[in-house]
């Protein structure tokens, strides 16, 4: 840079050197590996080992390297295997270098062998198998069959450009132990894999190793490239674990002696049973009695109930079932005895109350029963109640409230019981006679304007007093008159008297007294209350004239009158209304 202070613009640049960057793409070929190592010690595999000593074997030799058979002949070696309980047989191995084939059968469910090689999964659905390896040239060092047919599974990813791969050559690879168990291509995308590695595995109680190898074989043309191999998940199925749940255990039951009609009992299984998992206070018990008419028993959760049956005795057998939280069960039982107790009689049937009308009577169902003993006696407290065949009998000669008791007697028991029965006495009116009067005197025709007396006797028929009877007196059903009886005792006769002046002949009058018109009196029988007669009235120009034989009648009917005003006060009392008045 060169400055010679003359002008605006003094600057100058001068270029020394120009250079190039040159970049150059070779192609190349090669390869590089990635690995990554995992290991687990004291492994427990899922896999039953079987050595030369095991089973047994036929036409072989027990050599350093297995068994063999002798030269130009077959030998067999037999064994039997078992799933651990809950698991199931996976597949059948072998090792060694031999020429040999394998059989096996179900002995439970099966009659033929069926043919195998190693590796081969074995019968499905069966925890039993008896194996059979056929060895015809070679040495077998021992056998392997697994558990849940044990399998490695992956899942991962490539990621990246794999152009400048041969994709031939590039792989993913994963080994268990010495064994390689899968290779997966090198390949852009996800992959999964699910392998049986049941041979692979180490024996009980060895070291897991578990390896994963990428190799990269390069066939560039020079540009650069990136490819990155991810693992997501990587895990072995088929391992199990048994957790042994042993049953529960519980002390000898005492059998039991109890009393007839006792309480019952309960047991609690905290003090009689234990496990080694669940706590005793929730273990749970079934329980059935071999006579359930004698002793009923369940289980409450944690505790057994004993009750025996009301009235019942005799023995019986209780068997026990204790649960656990895990289902595992322990069974026993003991015998519970019940004594016998005598019972008192029970009575059954009779009401507390009963009513009965004073002259009738009533048959109640009463049953007596002692279920142990039998009845000598049953007697009551009245005479006129009586037991007779099951039932009571009662006909009261009083009336009111009334105890009477019921006692039935075993020998040694005597009980009792009580009914109230509640004696009433209704009257029962009737109006035995109804008369029309004229003039004190009975007549059956009469004249327009005469005035009549209705009179009808009424008597009581029933057994109890009657009071304020209210009577009607009708003529051609037209109430003409009324009144009230104040009281009619049992047998009693009283008369009711009714005053009514004919206004209109007619051929024949319906003239009715009803008694209890109004209903208020309770009686035996209401259909008894109405009396009717009938009576001829004439106008009164059918009748003689004459002043003569008037007046002789008129001095008649003044005497009629004063005479039965006397009989009347003399007679029975009667209840009289005036014409013209009403009460």
């Amino acid at each position: 840079y060169v400055s010679d202070n003359i002008g605006q613009d003094d600057s100058e640049v001068r270029v020394d050197a120009v250079g190039l960057w040159v970049k150059f793409h070779q192609p190349w070929f090669s390869f590089e590996n990635a690995k990554a190592t995992s290991t687990a010690g004291e492994f427990s595999s899922p896999v039953l080992d079987f050595g030369p000593y095991d089973g047994e074997i036929e036409g072989l030799a027990q050599l350093s390297c297995g068994l063999s058979p002798a030269a130009g002949m077959n030998g067999s070696w037999t064994f039997e295997v078992e799933a651990p309980p809950g698991q199931a047989l996976g597949r059948i191995h072998t090792y060694g270098v031999a020429e040999h084939y394998i059989l096996a059968i179900d002995p439970e469910s099966e009659s033929e062998w069926r043919g195998h090689k190693s590796g081969d999964p074995l019968i499905p659905d069966s925890s039993r198998q008896t194996i059979r390896i056929i060895i015809q040239e070679g040495c077998i060092s021992g056998a392997r069959v697994d558990i849940n047919d044990p399998k490695l599974q992956i899942t991962g990813s490539v990621i990246g450009n794999v152009s400048g791969l041969d994709l031939d050559f590039s792989s993913i690879r994963f080994g268990v132990g010495e064994y390689l168990v899968h290779s997966e291509k090198m390949e852009i995308g996800s992959f999964s894999a699910s392998i049986p590695i049941g041979h692979a595995l180490p024996e009980e109680g060895g070291t897991l190793e578990l390896g994963i190898a990428s190799r990269f074989q390069w066939s560039s043309q020079g540009f650069a490239e990136t490819v990155v191999v991810q693992i997501d998940s990587i895990g072995i199925s088929g391992g199990f674990e048994i957790e042994w749940d042993r049953d529960p255990e519980c002390i000898t039951f005492d059998d039991l002696q109890i009393m007839e009609d006792s309480g019952g009992t309960m047991i609690s299984l905290a003090s009689m049973c234990n496990d080694d998992f669940t706590p005793g206070n929730l273990l749970t018990v079934n329980s059935t009695s071999s006579d359930s008419s004698v002793i009923e028993t369940y289980g409450d959760g944690g505790n057994l109930v004993i009750s025996p049956v009301k009235d019942a005795f005799g023995t019986a057998s209780i068997s026990l079932e204790v649960i656990d939280q895990s289902g595992n069960s322990w069974f026993g039982g003991f015998s519970v005895s019940v004594e016998s107790v005598p019972d008192p009689p029970v009575f059954g049937g009779l009401p507390p109350i009963a009513y009965i009308e004073l002259g009738e009577s009533a048959t109640y169902a009463l049953s007596v029963s002692d279920p142990d003993t039998e009845i000598t006696e049953i007697h009551t407290s009245k005479s006129w109640a009586t037991f007779k065949d099951g039932e009571l009998i009662i006909e009261p000669v009083s009336t009111g409230t009334h105890q009477v008791q019921v006692t039935a007697s075993d020998g040694t028991y005597n009980t009792s019981i009580s009914i109230e029965v509640q004696v009433t006495a209704k009257p029962d009116l009737i109006v035995e006679t109804l008369e029309a009067r004229r003039d004190g005197a009975v007549v059956d025709s009469f004249i327009v304007g005469d005035v009549i007396e209705i009179v009808g006797f009424i008597r009581n028929e029933g057994r109890g007093d009657a009071y304020n009877v209210v009577f009607h007196c009708m003529v051609e059903g037209t109430l003409i008159g009324d009144g009230r009886v104040e009281s009619i005792g049992p047998g009693e006769l009283k008369m009711a008297i009714c005053d009514f002046q004919l206004g209109e002949p007619g051929e024949r009058l319906e003239i009715k007294l009803e008694i209890d018109a109004t209903d208020s009196v309770e009686e035996t029988g209401e259909e008894n209350n109405i009396l009717s007669i009938s009576i001829l009235v004439e106008s009164k120009d059918s009748t003689p004239s004459g002043g003569t034989l008037d007046d002789v009648v008129t001095i008649l009917s003044i005497l009629v009158i004063f005479g039965s005003i006397f009989l009347i006060r003399m007679g029975p009392m009667r209840l009289k209304r005036e014409f013209g008045g009403r009460k």
